[in-house]
């Protein structure tokens, strides 16, 4: 009888520790899940934002990037230690899309979703190996701007050589107040070595047809240049530069936004109000640019020009010089006397314009660049 209440005794006891243990394993279980940080995003993104994750279906490590009012796509050069080359997936907003590159500033590999990525180790070549991103309005299926791409030679062994086509994308500004995207140097790794340019976005969007790019010989946008599409030019994105005799060419470019301008009353008014562009289009033919108004110069003058049809006349601040001509859509000829420069006459090139209105009218001229010199100095034309 002893030896029966002794053998319970010893099997409550065990009961008990067994018990306690596992009490002490759960508590040690739940511990750690209230004070280990949980792998999941902190909030998904909004309508206009883009979220990267470190692992697959959206969780670990994120970042989120906006496209914030007043921008004409969010530009991310380089990417924060806790996501670059670690993403493996891509969480997108209804109204925007997001395109990505294998190395900073938009240069290797690269592609554009319009829809979330929830593995993107699906696709290998972007898995773990994005570097730099642009969001940028959904509609558009692409950013802005323009890729430039060349041939690249890598030693496969044996003394053989691989070539792959590798490029770098040169964007529109951020900001919709700048026009002008400016790149004195395009890089190393594509000069002497292009052959194609690519303009974004998608061509069916109207918004392509207000982007070009001025493609320069020299940096700092200097020797000559080819402006695509050209006055006049067909609706493409593909532009093989050998076609212009432009192949391993370039060494600076601009990427130009021409986007329309509206004017718009800032109080109530019963005085009917004519648009700019209508303004022109009734003074102006379709086919040319308005150069009227005041002009600097980067040889210190200021010209005031006026135009009728397809003429322009100009007078130039502090001087008795007095010059003449015609402009159409991107060229512009003329010729002086008078002054301190004595007379003389010169061709030029409109560098700069955009159709202030949704239609089809004459450009609003901003900068010219004539082929005259003083010295050494290409006389250049701009607007305040």
């Amino acid at each position: 009888m002893q030896d029966l209440k002794e053998k319970q005794n010893i099997k409550n006891r065990h009961v008990k520790s067994s018990l306690y243990w596992n009490l002490v394993i759960l508590f040690s279980w739940l511990l750690q899940a209230v004070l280990t940080p949980p792998l999941f995003a902190q909030r998904p993104p909004g309508p206009n934002e883009v979220a990267v994750y470190e692992h697959i279906n959206y969780v670990g490590n994120q970042e989120i990037y906006a496209l914030e009012p007043g921008m004409r796509q969010k530009l991310v050069p380089f990417l924060p230690n806790t996501v670059d080359n670690e993403i493996s997936s891509i969480q997108v907003g209804e109204n925007v899309g997001v395109a990505f590159w294998t190395e900073q500033n938009f240069f290797g590999s690269g592609n554009a979703t319009i829809q979330s990525i929830n593995n993107l180790s699906l696709a290998p070549e972007y898995h773990d190996t994005i570097s730099s991103l642009i969001i940028f309005p959904k509609e558009w299926k692409y950013p802005m701007g323009v890729l430039i791409t060349g041939k690249f030679w890598f030693d496969s062994g044996g003394g053989t050589k691989t070539g792959e086509t590798l490029g770098k994308f040169f964007p529109a500004p951020e900001k919709m107040t700048d026009r002008i995207a400016y790149y004195p140097d395009i890089g190393y790794e594509l000069k002497n070595n292009n052959i194609d340019a690519y303009l974004r976005p998608d061509f069916m969007h109207p918004v392509f047809k207000q982007v070009y790019v001025k493609l320069c010989e020299q940096e700092n946008f200097g020797g000559k240049s080819i402006t695509i599409p050209g006055p006049g030019g067909s609706i493409q994105q593909h532009f093989q530069l050998s076609d212009y005799q432009f192949a391993n060419q370039v060494s600076s470019l601009q990427v130009i936004h021409n986007y329309p301008v509206s004017v718009q009353q800032s109080a109530p008014s019963t005085k009917q109000i004519t648009p700019v562009h209508k303004q022109m289009e009734a003074i102006l033919p379709a086919d040319t640019s308005d150069v009227r108004g005041q002009w600097q110069s980067n040889i210190g003058l200021t010209f005031n020009i006026t135009q009728q049809g397809y003429n322009f006349q100009w007078t130039v601040k502090g001087s008795n010089e007095k010059g003449s001509g015609t402009v159409n859509r991107w060229s512009i000829t003329a010729s002086w006397q008078g002054g301190p420069r004595g007379s003389g006459s010169a061709k030029g090139q409109i560098t700069d314009a955009y159709t202030p209105g949704l239609s089809e009218g004459p450009l609003w001229a901003n900068a010219i660049e004539w082929d005259y010199y003083v010295g050494s100095v290409k006389i250049r034309f701009y607007r305040d």
